[in-house]
């Protein structure tokens, strides 16, 4: 079982790092898109588990605006030309993990196959129909 963790960050670096750490597994591969703005990249642990997006796919985000939409799929294209994944998991480089990367892991394994992501209509979007 395979899984990718997509981050998402622009600031903290000491924070992402406890994050890279506490999360490190056999089965777990780190993909990071650090925002345009943001200058610790530097400051980012190396190991071959992790992979800092290259500047080409870094993206200037801005909060509510499609360019987090952009980071992100950025993030999942990365991850799929590097390998296979089982599962691919979004979360901010603000996130910390509450339980161990082998309960992580775990849990995935219990629920193999099973989708994550789920849609319903919005209620406060109303599409104009074309008469």
């Amino acid at each position: 079982m395979k899984l990718a963790v997509l981050l998402l960050c622009h600031k903290n670096a000491e924070q992402i790092n406890l994050f890279l750490d506490t999360l490190k597994h056999p089965d777990i591969e780190f993909f990071i898109h650090m925002d345009k703005k943001a200058n610790i990249v530097d400051q980012i642990e190396q190991r071959p588990d992790i992979h800092i997006l290259p500047d080409c796919l870094r993206v200037d985000v801005r909060w509510g605006e499609f360019s987090q939409t952009q980071a992100t799929l950025n993030l999942f294209l990365a991850a799929s030309k590097m390998g296979k994944f089982d599962y691919y998991w979004v979360c901010s480089g603000q996130d910390f993990p509450i339980v161990s990367a082998d309960k992580i892991i775990n849990y995935f394994q219990k629920h193999a196959g099973k989708n994550f992501v789920s849609l319903w209509p919005s209620y406060s979007y109303h599409i104009k129909q074309i008469a």
